[in-house]
């Protein structure tokens, strides 16, 4: 019988995510997205994205190793004890929300900046679609990850 399924089921989907990832900077998405994001909102979302990537692997394999020992029938660990267990990965799911709260930030931003003069438009316009763009990527990834964990 396999053990850490978990992590290995959550190594897969991020492993597709950063191919998606990598297709997208081949394409030039990301470049474009970078060069013309004014508040650099993009860098906080790409980094808080990654932190919640690492944030569950890490979770993932803690999980595992629970898993593992529970069906090796060395530990069993009572209802308190696996409610505050699954509450430590609630930070992951409030991780997606505040990226797309700063995809939506960003959104704002690009907004001031296209307003603030007819020449920032289409700067503006840049960082309005970018920032929101990766704010819903960097939350979907963030979001999936978590529903991998919690099922």
């Amino acid at each position: 019988m396999l053990d850490n399924l978990l992590f290995y089921r959550l190594g897969i989907m991020n492993a597709l995510g950063f191919v998606g990832f990598a297709y997208a900077w081949n394409a030039g998405f990301v470049t474009m997205i970078l060069e013309r994001d004014e508040s650099n909102v993009v860098e906080i979302i790409v980094g808080l994205t990654l932190f919640g990537i690492v944030s569950t692997m890490i979770r993932g394999w803690k999980v595992s190793q629970s898993i593992n020992r529970w069906k090796a029938g060395r530990s069993f660990f009572d209802i308190a004890k696996a409610k505050k267990f699954t509450a430590k990965n609630e930070h992951i799911h409030d991780i997606s929300g505040w990226l797309l709260l700063l995809g939506l930030l960003g959104n704002v931003l690009g907004l001031l900046v296209a307003l603030s003069s007819p020449e920032n438009m289409v700067t503006g316009a840049g960082t309005i679609f970018g920032s929101t763009a990766a704010g819903i990527v960097g939350a979907l990834w963030t979001e999936i990850n978590f529903s991998v964990l919690k099922n």
